[in-house]
This record gives structure tokens, C-alpha cells and sequence, in this order.
């Protein structure tokens, strides 16, 4: 089980669905949860137009948003999700009570198939590529109601999928940079003191993160989150103990305002697209209110 996001990448949905967006800081969780909300349903009148039903699913929680690509440093979070276990469970349980599952294998082949053209866009449609940094190259294709929804929000769907693909893996290539930087090893080798002289004698919260399936393996469920949350509250105890928690925060600010540097119009871009589309998905909102 995959209990915590600790980097992320933007993967384009297009035949499935679903959706998902990236999370620039220049729009809040508010913003975000809107425009979630608006695609989903722009995308249900859209299905309806072309006579089949769809259930927008509940925009993420600021809880769900939360990352921390190197160390759980907040305990208030760990105290309630652990390492992301309950959450992670959450998503699991809404996707089989997903209602547009029962719906299109309620439906004949043929509807089926209708429905996921209808959504993702038919055969036929041509497809908005770009190269991600990794080297990856990620299409979406640019008919269907998911394209018709995010048109309506962003306003230049080709703009978006071309900056969004760029700036959602500009993490890709500074993360690496913060973990291979000395200051990051000594802050954690300060963490693992911390950790020892509480009894848990892990090199670095990827260590803890490795052993935790093995340690709840064979526990009742709640033994089980119960050891969860100990494991990630002590890590975050010790984040904020020692330099760990500030270290990785900095070097991450440092190495990925270099990256966003180098990528400026793919971000401002991204930013841009995105404050327009938390606008428009409010009137949206509001209208279906």
C-alpha cells in the first residue's frame, strides 16, 4: 500500500473518469477545491449533451493535498492521518463506491465505449502533446467533455496542457538536488540521533517508510494505525527537533527557484491559466448553486 506521496507527478487522464490538477501555491486550497468542482460539472452537463449520466467526485481536501517529499514535519497532521494510511484507504473505498463505474458496466459495449469518447474524446481527435522535464512526452486529447470542461475554465486548453505537464514535474528535477546536498545528510544524520533516542533506530524517514509495511504486517487494524501514527508523529517530533524539517524547507525553496527559473514561462503561464480558471470556476459554481 502506498501510504505516502513523498514526490509527485502530473499524469494526464483521458480516457478514464477522472481528473486531477496540480497545485501551484498562487491559488489556495479554496481555489483548487473550485476548480475541481466546476470541471466536474461542466464535464456532467457536457456527458449529459451527449446522453449519458456522470457524478463529479469530491474535490481533494487540504488534508489529501498535503506532500512532504522529505520528511512528515507537521504533527498535527501525523497525529490524525499517520503517514497518509487513512487517506490513502479514503480514496480507495470512493473508487469502488464510484457510482460512474456501476454506471458504465451497467452499460453495453457499445454504450461503453460511447460514454468513454464521449469523456476522453473519440479516436479521431487530435492530441495536445508536451515534453515533460523528465523527457516524458504527455498528450491529452483535445475533444471530449474533460477538454470542453477545461477549455471553459482555462480558457486556452493547448496553453494549459503544454505549461500544466511542464510545471506539474518541475519537481523531478530538484528534489534529487535537495537529498544529494551535504547540508540535507547532516540534518538528517541529526534526525536518525533523534529518532535513536527515542528507541527507533531508523537512518532516515525513508528507512522508516520501508520498514513500516513490516512492522504492521500480521497487526490488527487499529494496532496497526496506531503504530502508523507513533512512527510518523516521532518523525515529525524530530523534524522540528532538529534541523531536518528547516534544512529540507530551504534547500527545497533554493533548488526549486532555480528550476522555476529556468522554466519562468511555463510557470507564469501555469499560474496565470490557473487564477483565471479559480475566477471563472467560482461564477460556475455559484451558478449551479
Amino acid at each position: 500500500m502506498r501510504i505516502l506521496r513523498r514526490s509527485a507527478t502530473l499524469a494526464a487522464v483521458v480516457l478514464a473518469m477522472a481528473s486531477c490538477a496540480a497545485a501551484p501555491a498562487e491559488v489556495d486550497d479554496v481555489g483548487l477545491a473550485l476548480i475541481e468542482r466546476a470541471e466536474g460539472e461542466l464535464a456532467a452537463e457536457c456527458m449529459a449533451r451527449h446522453g449519458f449520466r456522470y457524478w463529479p467526485s469530491a474535490p481533494a481536501t487540504p488534508d489529501e493535498r498535503r506532500e512532504f517529499p522529505y520528511v512528515v514535519d507537521d504533527p498535527a497532521w501525523a497525529r490524525t492521518h499517520g503517514y497518509g494510511g487513512d487517506l490513502v484507504a479514503q480514496r480507495e473505498r470512493r473508487r469502488a463506491e464510484d457510482p460512474n463505474t456501476r454506471y458504465l458496466n451497467s452499460l453495453s459495449e457499445e454504450r461503453r465505449s460511447a460514454a468513454a469518447a464521449a469523456y476522453g474524446g473519440g479516436a479521431g481527435s487530435s492530441v495536445v502533446e508536451a515534453v515533460a522535464p523528465g523527457g516524458a512526452t504527455i498528450g491529452q486529447r483535445d475533444t471530449g467533455c474533460l477538454a470542453e470542461a477545461q477549455r471553459t475554465l482555462y480558457g486556452d486548453f493547448a496553453a494549459w496542457v503544454r505549461a500544466s505537464v511542464v510545471t506539474g514535474n518541475l519537481s523531478s528535477l530538484y528534489q534529487p538536488k535537495v537529498t544529494g546536498d551535504p547540508r540535507f545528510h547532516d540534518a538528517v544524520t541529526a534526525w536518525a540521533g533523534c529518532m535513536l533516542s527515542a528507541g527507533l533506530p531508523y537512518a532516515s524517514p525513508r528507512h522508516v517508510q520501508q520498514a513500516l509495511p513490516g512492522l504492521t504486517s500480521g497487526q490488527e487494524p487499529s494496532r496497526a494505525r496506531r503504530t502508523e501514527i507513533e512512527l510518523a508523529v516521532a518523525e515529525a517530533g524530530c523534524a522540528l527537533a532538529t534541523p531536518l524539517a528547516g534544512t529540507a524547507r530551504e534547500l527545497d525553496r533554493h533548488y526549486g527557484d532555480e528550476v522555476r527559473r529556468q522554466y519562468r514561462a511555463e510557470v507564469e503561464t501555469t499560474r496565470r491559466l490557473r487564477r483565471d480558471a479559480a475566477a471563472r470556476a467560482e461564477e460556475i459554481v455559484a451558478r449551479n448553486t
